[in-house]
């Protein structure tokens, strides 16, 4: 545990934001509401360094972040340097050692950001969970298990075929964002966070990717995407193909995205029922948000150090 004064007087936020949505902010509905409220509301001015120190605070535990997400999104920002970032010609054999290298790069950098604790003034910069709640101290230990990982996730992708499709990839045709994307739905920005898109024969392709098992949100993920692309390129549906990769024990790869319907129900569905916690004018109040007082979720949830010390 760390040494803060932590205020118990519950906090009512006013959003200095319009109500947006993503499956992320979804889940973390379900999974907690008092959760959702530290993330979404508690922390919002927590950047700034004059804000009051619970929200600063609050802040911080929103950045934190498991090992395994800090590998896949380093995973991800390497492949987009490998193939969007401009380069020499490779042949496609050098470019899974040519991956390696980014890696471990990123690893390093991120890795001496983090043992210099510069999160304790940029709360952007690396914070891992399981050092923080004491469940890891070695730092050594820590970059011996992130490149053995994020190496062998790099060979399961270059044994793949798309793994050679991207490589055939002219650096013309790769579709330059800064993730993560948002497109309009019911007026809300909607957000998702592709990989890779690219065109290629008249098809605007996306590509997602975990370092999971396979989970059940990719067909949303992907829509998402889907309607970003019909939306900023006016393409229409059939000219856009989604794929989601998992790679984990097994390399799954999925195609396809739900019915831009269904979606569309889901967010105006979903988006009442987190704004039926809002008090009439607008407010969000931290009472009005329960905890799930449940231990399993609890055991991965940033938060838990509130909940814990707090009513």
């Amino acid at each position: 545990m760390h040494d803060h004064e932590l205020v118990k007087e519950s906090l009512r936020i006013s959003p200095d934001r319009p109500f947006s949505w993503s499956y992320f902010r979804l889940n973390l509905f379900n999974k907690c509401q008092r959760a959702y409220f530290f993330h979404y509301y508690g922390a919002q001015n927590g950047w700034d360094p004059y804000a009051d120190s619970r929200s600063q605070h609050i802040h911080k535990l929103k950045n934190l972040k498991l090992v395994d997400q800090w590998l896949e999104d380093v995973f991800i920002k390497s492949l987009r340097k490998l193939f969007i970032a401009p380069r020499p010609k490779r042949s496609s054999p050098t470019m899974p050692q040519v991956f390696k290298n980014i890696i471990i790069k990123y690893i390093d950098t991120e890795n001496r950001e983090y043992t210099a604790h510069e999160c304790d003034d940029d709360h952007r910069k690396l914070n891992l969970f399981e050092s923080y709640y004491g469940q890891v101290t070695d730092h050594f230990s820590i970059r011996a298990y992130a490149k053995k990982k994020l190496f062998a996730a790099v060979d399961q992708l270059a044994g793949c075929a798309i793994f050679n499709e991207l490589c055939a990839v002219k650096y013309f045709q790769w579709k330059s964002f800064s993730p993560p994307i948002y497109a309009y739905i019911d007026r809300k920005q909607v957000w998702a966070a592709p990989a890779l898109i690219w065109s290629d024969a008249g098809i605007y392709n996306v590509l997602n990717l975990r370092l999971t098992e396979p989970v059940d949100d990719f067909p949303i993920s992907l829509g998402i995407s889907a309607i970003y692309l019909a939306q900023r390129l006016r393409v229409s549906y059939d000219k856009i193909h989604c794929r989601k990769i998992f790679l984990h024990h097994t390399t799954d790869i999925y195609s396809g995205h739900c019915p831009i319907d269904d979606l569309h129900a889901l967010i105006e569905t979903s988006s009442s029922e987190m704004r039926a916690r809002m008090t009439d004018d607008g407010c969000a109040v931290e009472s009005e948000f329960p905890k799930c007082n449940d231990i399993q979720k609890c055991a991965t949830c940033n938060f838990k150090e509130l909940c814990f010390t707090n009513t």
